[in-house]
């Protein structure tokens, strides 16, 4: 199918400039389907005994070495700011046994409750990345979801990850405010927590192409 796809994209870029154009937007609209396919396989949601989500994958590259993809990963891990209010610290962090540990939390986003507040709402995250000679694996564990009051003044609400996803189940925490934020934001935790599985590859790829890694 793709190859017959590439045949008629080239006749058209020869007789007609207009349709070849539609073409290739068809193929990218192609290509951009089967690699988010190929994504949400590779990183299917689970839970635990310890009824944590987890996300994982195995990167397989022949051509790193686990030196390689030690550094960028730390490289990564250092300065990785997806946004102004996740925040994450290096737990572990060992060459020889080719592990590192992460922890921290990512910001999914605010709902505002009233005219002047209202919550942040934060997945509470663990990642661990195992590493080889030529492969790599990301483990990704999310145990809790923390609402922080804006105004300060409360204590932060802390509910199981497994009220929330994949739908609220009505949990009830100390405060009838939280219910919204809960169902709005507790769907949306894999793919948060998938933005960290890119920034890792990304930074994986980009570094080993550097010669003075």
């Amino acid at each position: 199918m793709v190859c017959n796809l590439l045949f008629v994209t080239l006749r058209l870029m020869v007789v007609n400039p207009i349709r070849y154009m539609l073409m290739k937007k068809l193929l990218l609209a192609l290509f951009l389907s089967v690699f988010s396919l190929e994504l949400l396989n590779a990183q299917e949601v689970t839970f635990n005994d310890q009824k944590e989500l987890v996300l994982k994958e195995v990167i397989k590259d022949s051509t790193l070495t686990k030196s390689q993809i030690f550094t960028a990963v730390q490289l990564m891990l250092s300065d990785w700011h997806p946004n102004t209010n996740s925040k994450n610290t290096i737990d572990y962090s060992d060459l020889t046994t080719g592990t590192i540990i992460t922890k921290g939390q990512y910001w999914l986003g605010f709902h505002k409750s009233n005219l002047m507040y209202g919550y942040n709402v934060l997945a509470d995250f663990s990642c661990t990345i195992r590493m080889k000679d030529g492969k790599y694996q990301v483990l990704l564990k999310v145990p809790t979801i923390t609402l922080s009051w804006s105004a300060g003044n409360t204590d932060d609400e802390k509910v199981d990850v497994v009220h929330v996803y994949p739908s609220y189940d009505g949990y009830k925490t100390s405060h009838y405010l939280t219910k919204k934020p809960l169902t709005e934001f507790g769907p949306k935790v894999p793919d948060a927590m998938r933005t960290i599985f890119q920034s890792i590859k990304y930074s994986v790829m980009q570094n080993a192409e550097k010669n003075d890694f």
